[in-house]
């Protein structure tokens, strides 16, 4: 079955029912152990259509800007059994460890029990969709692009990273810079980035590409559109739902890359999963097209009180397999 819901009790118990969900699609189980290093669990696993991920969860406090829980997640190009899922580096801190690792990303404040989460998945991906609490959402994907043309690489690590700091209202300010969207392509200050890897002229292999606010080569700029300079839909998205019969469309999520000389790849769109304006739509609506059926959520809660988090009317949608 590629779609699972229920309640869980927490990112423990969150990890564990990922990990027969995946096991029942065909992915190799490398690692399922508690976790070394933190109040927690490590799963690895792999899918030749997906790729090689490393989860673990950590359920520590935090602190204001970025509280726990946390589910955290980095792809990897290989695994290896005799290398912890994180090792201190040079500074002595906890870093990944795995081979042509990425960096970390992380979805962060998944304080236990959870209302429901969702799970979206086949060999290509796996999509986690958390409702927290009551209309309060977070999202982590891992897979592998529908790519644009043949390259090396197309895995992705996305996740909602929120900053909670309640100064000048960040917590509920849906375009700050501070939070890290899925498919983002305005954080600057998130504690955590989204990720995608690949090999393209001029960059080394392997490259994990980070979406960034910066117009620099080396960077991406993902499809979620806060940023109208490098948003591919943002005039679109902003222009919907449609005056004329109140409908919202699911766009693509298209990815770009931009390499030495200010050249840009569009790599290509995760599958199964769009982006949508919820002006008139309800969290964990069903819209149905043709014969899909997709369900749809904000990032993170749609127009949240102050003081509270608020991802105003960006919403994720997802194609529901059954």
């Amino acid at each position: 079955m590629a779609f699972e819901t229920g309640p869980a009790n927490g990112v423990d118990d969150l990890l564990d029912k990922l990990k027969i969900f995946a096991d029942a699609l065909g992915y190799e189980i490398l690692r399922w152990r508690d976790s070394s290093d933190y109040n927690g669990k490590e799963l690895s696993l792999k899918h030749s259509k997906a790729g090689v991920f490393n989860f673990y969860t950590d359920n520590g406090n935090g602190d204001e800007g970025n509280p726990g829980p946390w589910l955290a997640c980095y792809g990897s190009t290989s695994f290896d059994s005799d290398i912890n899922t994180m090792e201190r580096n040079s500074s002595n801190n906890l870093a990944p460890a795995q081979p042509g690792h990425s960096p970390l990303n992380a979805t962060n404040g998944l304080i236990g029990p959870f209302t429901r989460y969702y799970f979206f998945g086949t060999q290509q991906y796996l999509h986690i969709v958390i409702e927290i609490s009551p209309g309060v959402y977070a999202h982590s994907s891992v897979g592998t692009l529908d790519k644009a043309f043949d390259y090396v690489g197309g895995e992705y690590v996305v996740c909602t990273s929120w900053y909670h700091g309640k100064y000048n209202n960040r917590i509920g300010s849906s375009g700050d810079n501070y939070h890290g969207y899925p498919w983002d392509n305005k954080a600057y200050y998130a504690s955590y980035y989204d990720r995608i890897r690949c090999d393209l002229p001029d960059l080394n292999h392997p490259y994990w590409l980070t979406f960034y606010d910066r117009e620099e080569d080396g960077y991406c700029w993902g499809g979620m559109p806060r940023n109208g300079e490098r948003g591919p839909i943002h005039g679109v998205f902003h222009h919907s739902p449609s005056t004329f019969n109140g409908l919202a469309p699911l766009f693509p999520i298209m990815n770009i890359a931009r390499v030495t000389g200010g050249r840009r790849y569009i790599l290509g769109t995760p599958a199964d999963v769009r982006i949508v304006n919820i002006t008139h739509l309800v969290p964990g609506q069903s819209m149905h097209i043709g014969n899909d059926e997709w369900l749809i959520f904000p990032v993170k809660s749609k127009n949240g009180p102050k003081g509270q988090p608020n991802s105003g009317i960006y919403g994720l949608a997802y194609r529901k397999i059954v």
